[in-house]
């Protein structure tokens, strides 16, 4: 499980997107970050589970294969 995930949890709105922000500034390959926020529906996921669909949703959006 090489895919980059940050699940946020928590914040107000400016708050994740500053955080967004500092991550991808401070990384060498932002744009192979997959991001997320809590929900209700991911709340009762694995962490393997979240990953899996988050990094699948990412590559869908990005255009990249896995």
């Amino acid at each position: 499980m090489d895919d980059k995930v940050i699940f946020i949890n928590g914040f107000q709105r400016e708050e994740v997107f500053d955080i967004m922000r500092a991550v991808k500034k401070a990384v060498k390959d932002p744009e192979k970050i997959a991001f997320c926020m809590g929900t209700e529906d991911n709340m009762s996921f694995t962490v393997k589970e979240l990953i899996s669909q988050v990094s699948a949703e990412h590559h869908i959006m990005t255009g990249r294969k896995k």
